[in-house]
């Protein structure tokens, strides 16, 4: 059952999702974006909100594994790592007007550099690097 919410960008949620057949999945998330949308059929606006996981459990990332959508990261030092970061990284390809925004989690600013240069092709330039 739904009920409405009022979600605020960088507002940090807390989720519970009956997965059929996994059972109850906890997932921690930050709201990303909140914005209306019409539904061009209807020409009614709703609200769609995007969210960012931070946090999820067991059940969650076996719902994702089929899909090939979920790494697991275990982390076998004593010391304590860096916390991830989100990061906006504008992009542009050789001889295109366009840009593209990535969204990276990273611990510093030089390794979502890193993460996007991985991700991306020599005939991409990054652009600019923001923290979110």
């Amino acid at each position: 059952m739904l009920s409405p919410v009022e979600l605020k960008k960088g507002q940090s949620l807390r989720l519970a999702v009956d997965v059929p057949k996994l059972g109850p999945a906890q997932i921690e998330s930050t709201v990303w974006h909140v914005r209306s949308v019409k539904n061009p059929s209807t020409r009614k606006r709703a609200w769609l909100a995007g969210m960012v996981i931070v946090k999820s459990d067991e059940t969650y990332a076996r719902l994702l594994a089929p899909a090939e959508l979920y790494v697991s990261v275990e982390d076998d030092s004593n010391d304590k790592s860096e916390e991830l970061r989100m990061f906006r990284v504008r992009v542009q390809i050789e001889g295109e007007r366009r840009t593209r925004l990535l969204t990276l989690g990273a611990a510093t600013e030089k390794e979502a550099h890193e993460l996007a240069l991985a991700d991306l092709d020599d005939s991409w330039t990054i652009l600019e690097i923001q923290r979110v």
